[in-house]
Parts: structure tokens; C-alpha cells; sequence
């Protein structure tokens, strides 16, 4: 009897050790997820390809895979921050937070400044924001409106549903696939970086570690040795500026973002940085210039781009460009992550004087942000566009 009461308390005590090694019976537990990315020819894709979640329509960068397609990462774990999205970025440094509207577009020239400071406001109080586990924490059902991709500018992604899994299954998801879409000039990751000599490496990895500790005045001293060593470090620079962003010096941000984009013209972030500094700053022209060279580099994969450009050539009052990019950050925006894009190509279409069609678009951004800071502002700018729409045409005199 004592001897089947000691095995029995044996195996209670076990019991708990598994659930924490697994890590995902306990409220608020952590998922370790692992799985690897390749080409449809078989191989890995020989650059960093972003890892995105998406649980019910929201988009979080999650990961980044390693230079054999391999990747891993925590989900649901407390201050487990985002990584940075690719099409995501603010003038005020806000790197690395949830894929989220910048705020309202300008409706007029003259309101450019304060739509500009509504967009810097909206994405601080979200820059801090964490990547949030399923409502009610992680268990067998909270992941049922889940999805996992791989994200790299010219091919499209296999998808991964993460509704099926269960409390005590192994983390590895298995292999997601991409296939190739189009032949892309642009890269997520610079040659340069690949080619930095040791001791510049070495700065680099040490200014990412000091950066990730919240020790920024050490971090943009590495980042700049590192650029010293090596003066064609395209990834140094274009951190230095992310950095430069953060702790509000803009002016140096931008030397940074042109220093690497002239180190390595097909690197696609510092294009990304040196926009949202643009935006912010409401330079139409030059907003209109580097987004329009970014989306050379990789037309298919940022509906921000787009939309950052359709926004510059409304400003600039080129009317059917700002609609062609509305449209195709639309079209890209399969998620529906950016709603405001819809409120613009409505602006655009009513100041063409296209009413009805410009009535479809402000409906549709209501239903995405009902609850928008400018949501009665739009229900004016429909009822008046609905109202021109269905009053009969105006017949000119011979």
C-alpha cells in the first residue's frame, strides 16, 4: 500500500511538469512555436523573411527566420513585443508596435498640419503597445481565429492555420512554402550587412543588444562605430536612423536613411524610414519621390508604401496617381489592416466630383473604423456625397 501511494504521488507530481514544459495549459501560458520557411524549389530563401500572426484580422511580425529558413518564437508571452512590419513606420520612430491605421488622411492642404499631428498622436499611444495574446489567455480554443504566414516582397506565402492545436502538441508547425510572384529588385536584408568586415559586426550585434536593453546613447554609439569601420554598412545606418527617429533628432535620422540608401540602393527599410520621416513632415514632393522607389523595388508587398504615396500625390493634386495607389494599397490590403486607405480614395473620388463612388468608399471605411476619432466627420462627408450622388445632373448651356 505505501509503496502504490509513493508511485501515485509520483506521478501527481509529474503531472505539472509537463504542462510547464509545454507551457500552454495555464492562464496566460506561453506557446513556443518553430517551424521553417523555403522556396518551392526546395531551399531556404537566403534572406530574413518575416513571421506574421494574425488572429482575428490583426497582423503582428512575430518572427524573422534565420539564414537557413528556420524560425521560432513565443506567443502570448508577457512584454513579448512585436518585431517590426515592413510596411509600418512613423516620423516619430515607432518601430517595432502592431500593424496599425496612422490616422486620417489630410482632406485639404490646408488641413495637412493638423492631420499630421493627429497621425504623430494616434501612433504614441500605441508605439508601447505588446503583442497581445488571444483574449481570456492561451488555451485549446483561443487560437481558433489564427493564422501563420512567411512575408517576403515578391512571393506569396502558404498559410498555416493555428486553430486545430491543442494543449499538448509539439511546437513545430511544419514547413511554410513560398512561391515566387514576380522578379523583385528590392531586398529585406543588404548585401552590404552580409559583407561587413568582423570587428564592424561586432559593433553592429553590440549596438542591437544595447538597443534591445533600452540603452539607446550605447546603442548609437555602436551603431556608429560600426559605420566608421565600414562606411558602405547599410543595416548600421539604417538603425542609426530608426534610433535617431526614437530619440527625436530628425535631421540626423535623415542623413542616416540617405547614408544607406546610397550604400545599398536595393535595401528596402531605409526607403521605409526615411517615408515615414517624410510624412511626418508633410514633404509631398520627396514623400512622392522615395515611396515611389520603394514600390519600383517591391511593388506587392506594402500597402503602407502605397498609401504613404497616394497621400504625397494628393497633396500634390496629381489626382489619378493618388487614385491608382489608393486602389492598389486596397487591393494589397487583403487583412484590411489600413481602413483609412479607404476614407482617402473616397476624398479623392468626391473631389473628382465621382460622388457615388465615393460614397461606396466612406461606407466601407465606417465599417472597418466605426469607432474612429473622425467617424461623424465621415458620416457627413457620406450623407453629403450620397445626397450629390442622387441629385440629377447639372446640364450645361449651349
Amino acid at each position: 500500500m505505501t509503496r502504490s501511494l509513493a508511485v501515485l504521488a509520483l506521478l501527481w507530481s509529474a503531472l505539472p511538469l509537463r504542462q510547464v514544459a509545454f507551457g500552454q495549459t495555464a492562464p496566460g501560458a506561453v506557446w513556443y512555436l518553430t517551424g521553417r520557411v523555403i522556396l518551392e524549389d526546395g531551399v531556404p530563401p537566403g534572406e530574413r523573411v518575416d513571421i506574421q500572426t494574425i488572429c482575428n484580422g490583426q497582423g503582428y511580425v512575430a518572427a524573422h527566420t534565420d539564414s537557413k529558413g528556420f524560425f521560432s518564437f513565443r506567443l502570448g508571452a508577457a512584454g513579448n513585443r512585436t518585431l517590426q512590419d515592413a510596411s509600418v513606420g512613423l516620423a516619430d520612430g515607432s518601430f517595432g508596435r502592431p500593424v496599425t491605421a496612422m490616422g486620417p488622411p489630410p482632406q485639404s492642404t490646408a488641413q495637412t498640419t493638423s492631420d499630421t499631428q493627429q497621425q504623430t498622436s494616434t501612433s504614441d499611444s500605441q508605439q508601447a503597445a505588446p503583442a497581445p495574446a488571444p483574449r481570456g489567455g492561451i488555451n485549446d480554443r483561443s487560437l481558433r481565429n489564427c493564422e501563420l504566414s512567411a512575408r517576403l516582397p515578391g512571393f506569396r506565402s502558404e498559410t498555416i492555420s493555428l486553430a486545430n492545436r491543442r494543449t499538448m502538441d509539439a511546437p513545430d508547425i511544419g514547413t511554410i512554402v513560398l512561391y515566387r510572384l514576380a522578379v523583385v529588385e528590392g531586398r529585406t536584408v543588404s548585401v552590404t550587412t552580409l559583407a561587413a568586415p568582423k570587428a564592424a559586426r561586432k559593433a553592429y550585434e553590440t549596438g542591437l543588444a544595447a538597443l534591445k536593453k533600452g540603452k539607446l546613447a550605447d546603442a548609437g554609439a555602436s551603431f556608429e562605430k560600426a559605420t566608421n569601420l565600414y562606411p558602405e554598412y547599410a543595416g548600421a545606418w539604417c538603425e542609426l536612423g530608426k534610433l535617431r527617429l526614437r530619440q527625436r533628432r530628425p535631421e540626423e535620422a535623415r542623413r542616416s536613411f540617405q547614408a544607406a540608401i546610397q550604400a545599398d540602393p536595393r535595401y528596402l527599410d531605409p526607403y521605409l524610414g526615411l517615408s515615414a520621416l517624410e510624412a511626418g513632415d508633410r514633404q509631398w514632393r520627396q514623400l512622392a519621390d522615395t515611396t515611389g522607389q520603394a514600390l519600383r523595388l517591391a511593388p506587392f508587398d506594402y500597402p503602407r508604401a502605397y498609401y504613404w504615396n497616394a497621400v504625397a500625390n494628393y497633396n500634390l493634386r496629381n489626382l489619378d496617381a493618388a487614385e491608382k495607389s489608393a486602389r492598389e494599397a486596397e487591393r494589397l490590403d487583403t487583412r484590411q489592416q489600413f481602413p483609412e486607405t479607404w476614407r482617402l480614395l473616397g476624398t479623392i473620388l468626391a473631389d473628382g466630383r465621382r460622388f457615388a463612388e465615393a460614397a461606396v468608399q466612406l461606407r466601407e471605411y465606417l465599417l472597418l473604423a466605426p469607432r474612429a476619432a473622425d467617424a461623424d466627420g465621415v458620416r457627413a462627408r457620406l450623407a453629403e456625397a450620397e445626397k450629390l450622388s442622387a441629385a440629377p445632373a447639372q446640364v450645361q448651356p449651349n
